[in-house]
This record gives C-alpha cells, structure tokens and sequence, in this order.
C-alpha cells in the first residue's frame, strides 16, 4: 500500500550549511571528546574508588548506546506522522556521507553536484550490485561519469545546490516510506536520482539503456536481503500467540484457534505479506471494515489476482498499527469451513460453528475472513450441515465483521441469487495486477527464489519472465504464472549447473512450454522465413496469392512488426469448394505451431440459429461451457478454422467483431479469453462463381478480390470485413494443379507405407496422371482426389499386403494400362 509523504516536510540538514572548514573542525573536536571519554572510562573503571566506577559504568552504557545506533538515524520511518518535519532526521550517515561529499566537490571543483552523486554512490557494494542486475557495466558508466564532469563547467551556488538537494530529499523520502524502509537509505537518494527530470542524469542513463523504473525496482534485491535476515531471527526467536488487545477486554478463543489461522500472528512472527499493487482495492477494504455496524466486504476475483494477498496485507498492517484507529487491535483469523465440518454429523457441526461464533462474539476483538464463503450457500439448507445456515444468518445480522472471498463464477452462481445474503457486503472486486506490478512482486519473489535454488536471477530475466507470461500463458493470472515461468527456468538452470539466469534462459523455457518459437530469428531461421512461400509449395500447389499474404504476415510476426492488441493475423479465404482454402490453413497450422493438431476447425452450419452462441461461448451459470473460449484457454497456441462462416448467425458474427479487433472476447461467465496468440482463418464459398468468371475472363487476383469485398458486404457486416488482415481470394484448380496435387499425395502414400510395412512403391507418369483425371471433378476441385486414391490405389493394396502377396521391405511399382492400375 503506498503511503504519501506528509506536505508541510523538508530537508534541513545544518551540517551542509557549513563550510568545509567549519565541518572539519566540529569533526575534530567531537573525536576529540570521544577519545577523552574514552581515556576517562578506562581509568574510571580502573580506579577503587566506587562513585568513580559508577561513572565508568555509566561511560560504558554510554558507549555502548553509541555502538547500537551506529549508522542508525536519529528517527525511524515507522514513527514519522504527517506533521511538519525534518527529513534529515531520518536519513543513516551514509546518506549524509554520500550528499556530504557530492556537495563539497561540487562547489569546489564545480560540475554538476548530481553528477559527484551518481559516482559517490558507484562507490557502495549495494549500488554495485543493482547495477549489475541491470547488466550495466559500472566501470564504464563510472568512465563516463568523469568524461561528463571534465566537459561541465557550471558553477552553482551554495544555497541553489541544497534548495536541489532538498527537493532530492523529499522524492528520497517518499520512496523510502512507500517501500517501509527503515529510514532514508543511499539507495533511496539514488532512485530518487534515477526520476529526476536532470539532462545530464538522464542522458547517461539513456546511454546504459537504463530504465529509471527499474533502478527502484532492483534495489528490492538489497533492501529484502537484508530484511530476511531479521526475518530468520525473528523466526529462530520466536513469539507468543498473542489475543488480549492492550485495553485488556478481549477473550481466548481457544476453539477458533483450532479450527483457524491468526493472520495477525503470523505477521507478528514476520511472515506478513507486503501488498504490490491493489492499492485501490486495499484502500477500500481498508475503508469498509473501519465502519461501524457495517464492517463486511466480499473480494472477487480469479485464482491467482492476490484476494488473500489483499486481507494478509490488512493483517500486516494491523500488527504494525498503521490503520485506522476502528481496526486498531483487532485479530484478523482466516476460518476453515472444512477443518470446522471435517469428521461430524450435522448437531455436532451446528454446535461447533455456534460455540465458535460466541467466542468471537466474547472477544470482541475478531474480524473473521472465510476464503471460498460461496460454499457456505452452496451447503446451506441441507440437513447434512445445517450449521451453515447459522452461520449465514450471523453474517447477514452484523455482529461480527466479516471478510469473504469467493470467484467470479460462485459469486455469480450462488451469492448474486441469494439477494439478502449479497446485499449484506460491500463488493470488492479484485483484478490482475499491472505487468510493472508484477515485476516489483517477482523481484521481491526472486529473494527468496535465489536462496532456495543457489542462482543469481538477472534483473532481466525477471523482466522476461512477466512480459512472456502476459503474452503467452494465460491458464493464469499475473504474478503467478510468471513466477512459474522462472522458478521452472530456475530448475533448468540449476541441473544445466549454471551460475546466472538470464533473459535468454527464460526464453527457451517459455519455447518449450508453447513449442512456439519465441526467439528473434537467427540467421538459419530468417533464410527459412524469407523463403516461406517455396517451404510451403513443397506441400502445396498453386494459390500463390494465398500463400504470399500468409507468409508475409508470419514474417511479420517474427520480425515483431505485428500490431499488438489482435490475433496473430485473421484472414477470410474465399473462393470454390475444393480448391486448396483448408489444406493451407492445416500447413499454416504446422508451420507457425509445430502441428496440424494445433487446428481447430468449426463448421459454422452448425451456429445458425441464435441460441447456439452458448455453445461456443458457454452459458451465463457456468453450466455449459463455450467451444471456442475453452479450446483457445486450454491451447492459446491454435489455428482457428472458421469453416463456411458466412452461414453462422448474423449475431454469432458479431461477436468476431471484438476477438478481430483487439483479440479478446468475454464468455457468458465473465471470464476473458485472449486470442492473441492464435491465427484465425474464415473460409467462405460466397460469390464463387463471381470469381471464377472473373478469373476465366482474364482478371488479376487482386482486382476481384476489392470487387468481392463489395459484393460481401451481402453477407458479412462491412466493419467485420475491414477487420480481417487480409481477403484472399481462390482460384479454380486446373488439370494440371490435380496432377501436382496427384503427385504430392501419392509421395505421402509411399512415405506411409514405408514407414509402416518397409516397402518401397513408385508410380509411374500414366499413374498419376490417371488417377488425377479420376479425382478431378470441376465443381469440387481436389476434394475427390483422395477418394480416388483410396479407391483406386490403396485398397487393392491393402488386400495384397493383407494376402501375402507383397513382402516387407520389397519393391512395387504402380502403372496404368488405360484400363486398370497393374501392381507389379
């Protein structure tokens, strides 16, 4: 949760406002005095005499209270208020080293004093170490540096260079607090550096391809570090489950601790959750549950978008008091139904939820959190758990503050129905976080994922590991699958024995993952693309202005020049039945996604009527679900086959409108479904005829194609044409195309056969030439191809192989005597 900085704050430090000299002779003096001290507690311990080893004693507590506070500020962040203060009062000594030093140089060597800063703080192991997240080379931006300082000839003022630092300060501040530092540490003063709005800061910066976002981001590796220390500390120490609040007017609830999880507690001990993002969603349950009589909120969200994260993070911040003063004391405790129902019949389940519900009556002091409360209505009323419904009824009555969680689909399932039972809570709905959160979040993560698998995490794997997750794997939400992403990058890299996780090893595990090439294309892989079209002409004939417009949009899309939002491309193949439009979204299929498995085909005569747009987008309850939204959430990775799609229902059309725009459709349950990562390819034989005259008569491919778009207009919504990357247009297949076509499946048949039986069968030229005059029909196209050379060549076949007649491993040849096909 972030906590602005207070308004009426500065930075006054008096130090700064002396001379050089000045703080050179106060320094002396004060060494001086210590060492007096010092001399003087020696020989007051020394001495018999006892008020003077009483004072010795006192020397030494002294000393001691000095040691403790070293490097320590003279506040701590935790108490600064909102009132007026000094921001000075907050920063270590090494803060006020750091600015110290880059103020001094600056006015007497003169430069930019931002500058001295950045190289001061280059200086520190801490700094070091997050540059070098960054992959940037702190030698050279310390070369630079200097080069900078050698060509800057500006000369400022004393008190213009501390109005700027103070201005420094403030930003330091704020990002100290929004990340519950401790105090003002160096490494706040330089992501405050990192925003500022310098020329010369921010052109070195640009220069090492620094993202000032990321300077913040990265120092995560250095703060949380050193706050797990403390955390295993606490943890090996230990601390007492604690129920009286400091007023002393709460009760033991020993039976609800059994059948429960203290949040707060956990907190206490150092587990708490430190909230990234949600700030909003935090802020209003914040809000509700600080309301008297009416303290009830209800989280919906998806697996995954952070509900408990959000009541964890109440928990933390309960335990560390920076709440309103309503919450101030209370117990948050996680209820498990299951643990509370687990082993009884319905009268002892309705006791115990009633001996339970008393103690938190008697104490006084609990705010309750039930995850999944959907399942208390779906229970509720049953003889089995009657117990449920007292529950219910406690929570609809107000007595006791209550938070639920639930999912999108059980709250509109069971709660939205129970219309006094929603109307009870304030609804708080909880969504994905933003990607940049999810970088804060896995870094923070990578803390701890370091540790467990002895790696070095890159800044830039982490960075990788949520942009590929946003893109590619959405069975889940962000940060979870990102995490997933890298911690199985983590496991390859820790059985491969290396040392650092990069950028790159994250790709090729999300590669792996998707059987998707993900990689910019290396020279062996952009020969390959610039030559797609004869790739694909190995496998088919003919269309050649299909198979342009789908390589050049591939080639786009591995380039990266592909407009984000949409589909990998979206095209509406028109033109005569049997001439190619299926065949070529099936090798589209294995070309871009490795399998013609990765096709889903749906005829569309089969969505004609209106109802039947729940069967590809499910049903409002959740009861049915949707085709289409299924097999693109289960395999984003597809073709989509929209076969004859000019004969689905007008309104089933119009819901292609969104999925072809920005590549997103939401089902009848809520969810959304991303198609961006899909190539969707519409087949229509609308206007055939139209152009196979139009083609017979001598017209180019592209001309027919701008008429047709007119004349579909007919049959589709001229805002759904204009969404399609591309129309393309098919021309009628000729003799000698069935004849290409005839050999390319007769090669296919002898690849089978020797695969399977090890036999090695040609086929002459009047073979094929035969069977490709069989297999043409002029109103089919090639389609009764396939029919003929099962008929004519494999069945005979079969029956020889079935008969002995052929041996394995031998040699056939096929030939045509004008009259049948000889075997021989």
């Amino acid at each position: 949760m972030k906590e602005e900085a207070p308004q009426d704050f500065y930075y006054r430090e008096p130090r700064l406002e002396m001379t050089v000299g000045g703080r050179f002779f106060v320094r002396l003096t004060s060494f001086f005095l210590y060492g007096v001290l010092l001399v003087l507690l020696v020989v007051f311990l020394l001495s018999d005499i006892n008020w003077m080893q009483a004072v010795g004693g006192l020397l030494v507590l002294f000393f001691l209270d000095r040691l403790v506070h070293i490097n320590r500020p003279e506040w701590l962040l935790g108490r600064a208020g909102n009132d007026q203060l000094n921001i000075a009062k907050y920063c270590t000594p090494e803060t006020y080293i750091v600015l110290e030093r880059a103020i001094d140089r600056a006015i007497l060597r003169g430069g930019d004093w931002r500058l001295y800063l950045l190289g001061g703080l280059l200086k520190r192991p801490e700094v070091v170490r997050v540059f070098d997240r960054l992959d940037v080379p702190v030698p050279d931006l310390r070369r630079k540096i200097v080069e900078a300082l050698g060509e800057d000839d500006l000369r400022l003022k004393k008190k213009d260079v501390l109005r700027d630092v103070g201005e420094l300060m403030k930003a330091a501040f704020t990002l100290a607090r929004h990340h519950y530092g401790y105090a003002v540490e160096p490494h706040d003063v330089l992501g405050a550096l990192a925003v500022t709005k310098d020329e010369k800061i921010s052109r070195l910066f640009t220069l090492f391809e620094i993202d000032p976002a990321d300077v913040e981001t990265a120092f995560i590796f250095a703060r949380e570090a050193h706050r797990s220390t403390n955390k295993m500390l606490t943890h090996a120490v230990g601390r007492r489950h604690r129920v009286m609040n400091r007023a002393w007017t709460a009760r033991p609830t020993p039976l609800l601790d059994k059948y429960s999880t203290d949040f707060t507690d956990l907190s206490r001990l150092g587990y708490g959750v430190l909230l990234v993002g949600h700030e909003q969603e935090y802020q209003r349950l914040e809000n509700v549950m600080s309301r008297p009589g009416s303290a009830r909120a209800l989280l919906v969200g998806d697996p995954g978008s952070g509900k408990n994260s959000i009541v964890q993070h109440l928990a933390l911040m309960i335990s560390k008091d920076r709440v309103p003063k309503p919450l101030f004391d209370k117990r948050l405790v996680s209820l498990s139904v299951g643990s509370l129902t687990a082993g009884a019949d319905a009268g002892e389940v309705e006791a115990r939820i009633e001996s339970v519900l008393e103690e938190i009556r008697r104490a006084g002091n609990i705010i309750l959190y039930i995850p999944d409360i959907h399942t208390l209505l779906r229970t509720s009323g049953q003889g089995h758990l009657s117990g449920a419904d007292v529950l219910v009824q406690i929570i609809t009555s107000g007595d006791i503050p209550v938070i639920g969680a639930t999912y999108p689909q059980e709250s509109k399932q069971y709660i939205e129905p129970n219309r006094e039972f929603a109307a009870a809570f304030e609804l708080i709905r909880v969504d994905e976080i933003s990607g940049a959160d999810a970088v804060r979040y896995l870094t923070f993560q990578s803390v701890v994922l370091e540790k467990q698998f002895g790696l070095v995490i890159s800044f830039g794997a982490i960075k990788k590991s949520v942009e590929l997750a946003k893109r590619h794997f959405h069975e889940a939400l962000l940060p979870s699958s990102a995490e997933s992403l890298l911690a199985e990058t983590l496991a390859r890299a820790q059985r491969a024995k290396q040392r650092l996780v990069g950028p790159a090893d994250v790709v090729k595990t999300a590669e792996g993952k998707t059987n998707v090439v993900i990689h910019g294309a290396d020279k062996e892989e952009a020969a390959a693309l610039l030559n797609l079209e004869a790739e694909i002409h190995n496998r088919y004939i003919d269309q050649e202005q299909a198979v342009s417009a789908v390589a050049d949009a591939l080639r786009q899309y591995r380039s990266g020049l592909a407009l984000p939002g949409g589909p990998i491309a979206t095209f509406l193949f028109v033109g005569p039945t049997g001439v190619g439009k299926t065949e070529l979204a099936k090798i589209v299929a294995s070309v871009q996604f490795g399998s013609v498995a990765a096709m889903v085909r749906f005829d569309m005569t089969e969505y004609q009527d209106k109802q039947s747009i729940t069967r590809l987008i499910g049903s409002s309850d959740g009861a049915v679900t949707g085709s289409l939204t299924e097999s693109i959430r289960q395999r984003p990775y597809s073709l989509i086959l929209l076969d004859e799609f000019e004969k689905a229902h007008p309104d089933i059309l119009n819901i292609f409108l969104q999925v072809f725009d920005d590549g997103r459709l939401t089902d009848n349950a809520g969810r959304t479904v991303d198609f961006s990562n899909a190539i969707i390819i519409a087949t229509s034989n609308a206007h055939s005829q139209f152009i196979v005259e139009q083609l017979q008569a001598g017209a180019d491919a592209e001309t027919v194609a701008e008429v047709l778009k007119q004349k579909l207009t007919g049959s589709f919504r001229p805002e759904l044409l204009n969404r399609f990357s591309d129309i393309v247009v098919f021309r009628q297949l000729s003799q000698e195309d069935i004849f290409r076509i005839a050999e390319l499946q007769l090669a296919e048949l002898s690849h089978v056969v020797a695969q399977s039986r090890a036999l090695e069968i040609s086929f002459t030229r009047d073979a094929v030439e035969a069977i490709a005059r069989i297999g043409f029909d002029p109103v089919f196209g090639a389609r009764p191809l396939r029919r003929a050379i099962a008929q004519y060549l494999k069945n005979p076949l079969a029956e020889m192989i079935l008969s002995g007649k052929v041996d394995r491993g031998g040699r056939l040849t096929v030939r045509y005597d004008g009259a049948e096909f000889i075997f021989e």
